[in-house]
């Protein structure tokens, strides 16, 4: 999302939407104490106790799958 030249720690933006009667609100911020990282994440979804962190902890990431992709292929007539 592009914000304003000057958009600052102290400012936010908010979407709203409004669906079958009910509104919600989105907030952003630049403030860097509301940044959320996996740590968080992490915490928020029971991974972690209270306060729990260390270098190991915030050091940790997901797997990744990767799919090589098969250039080229050949085959002689007759053959499966």
């Amino acid at each position: 999302m592009k914000v304003p030249n000057g958009f600052g720690e102290k400012d936010e933006l908010i979407w709203t939407l409004t669906s079958h009667g009910k509104t919600e609100n989105a907030y952003a911020t630049l403030r860097q104490d509301y940044v959320v990282d996996d740590v968080v994440k992490a915490s928020e979804t029971g991974a972690l106790g209270a306060g729990t962190s260390s270098p190991e902890v915030r050091a940790n990431t997901p797997p990744t799958v990767r799919i090589q992709e098969v250039t080229a292929r050949s085959v002689k007539v007759g053959e499966r």
